[in-house]
């Protein structure tokens, strides 16, 4: 279960990682989804310790499950507020989500090599199969979420430092509006490239995904700091809509064979139902 008692924790903690560092030296923040959104944030605090910061599918906005973003608000603060905020939120725990189902990934890469790797470390690691997310986690996260579309999106104060930001279009978890807001309001010193067709893990993707957006983040890692301003921060479309979805071929044999093992039970149960006269 993710549990959180304070969104702000996440950012302690990256700060005393950097603190126990002891380099003199600026750093290169990279960020993935949460990680994206502490990445921002990090930088936004303490902007001098960074040359730049690249988020992947920042979690700017969470997808909600088809509960508009007000409400699922409210139904954090609720929950929590009658001691409930250690429990499950709704819709979980999600049993996709433990390291036995392929199911986890259909919607996070195109990549069966990348998925299945990524699993067989879940097996190993049950600790990290986290199910789903707690009332309490849903509350700090909404908040803290708020507060950053609140200052920088709709105040528009203005971000720090030179931005990277990567979306895709097949993202299952993150809000594309969001980053899309984030970028409008920010587009002085925020570039964004969008990877149409490609799933939520970029960095786990299908080959071609995958080396074209790390090209891209060295690229735009690879600049004297000096040059940073000089820069262009526009949007960069990259089409792989026709990348082949292995996880989706592996996903419907499953399937498959578990609609012909149902079938099969059925049978067998209706059967022995008739010949003992229960149905």
């Amino acid at each position: 279960m993710s549990y959180v008692n304070s969104f702000e924790d996440y950012i302690d903690d990256f700060f005393h990682f950097v603190e126990s560092l002891s380099s003199s030296s600026k750093f290169i923040l990279v960020g993935h989804s949460m990680g994206g959104m502490i990445a921002l944030n990090v930088a936004a605090r303490q902007p001098h310790l960074f040359t730049s910061v690249t988020a992947n599918a920042p979690m700017i906005c969470f997808k909600t499950d088809g509960w508009p973003w007000p409400v699922a608000g409210f139904l954090g603060k609720f929950f929590c507020s009658v001691g409930l905020g250690s429990q499950f939120a709704i819709g979980s725990p999600q049993p996709h989500w433990e390291p036995t189902s392929l199911n986890f990934g259909q919607q996070t890469t195109h990549s069966v090599a990348r998925l299945s790797k990524y699993l067989a470390q879940r097996k190993q690691h049950p600790c990290v199969c986290l199910a789903g997310p707690s009332f309490k986690w849903i509350l700090e996260s909404y908040l803290f979420c708020d507060k950053f579309m609140s200052t920088y999106i709709t105040n528009k104060s203005p971000f720090p430092l030179p931005t990277l930001l990567f979306m895709e279009t097949r993202d299952r978890f993150v809000k594309e509006s969001a980053v899309t807001d984030f970028h409008e309001a920010q587009k002085h010193i925020v570039k964004k490239v969008v990877y149409e067709g490609a799933y939520h893990e970029l960095f786990s993707e299908a080959n071609e995904i995958r080396s074209h957006a790390l090209t891209t983040l060295f690229d735009f890692i690879d600049v004297d700091e000096s040059k940073m301003t000089e820069r262009t921060f526009d949007t960069t479309t990259v089409d792989f809509s026709n990348v082949v979805d292995e996880t989706l071929i592996v996903e419907k044999k499953s399937l498959a064979s578990t609609f012909l093992t149902a079938a099969v039970s059925s049978l067998i149960i209706l059967g022995l139902g008739r010949k003992y006269g229960v149905i």
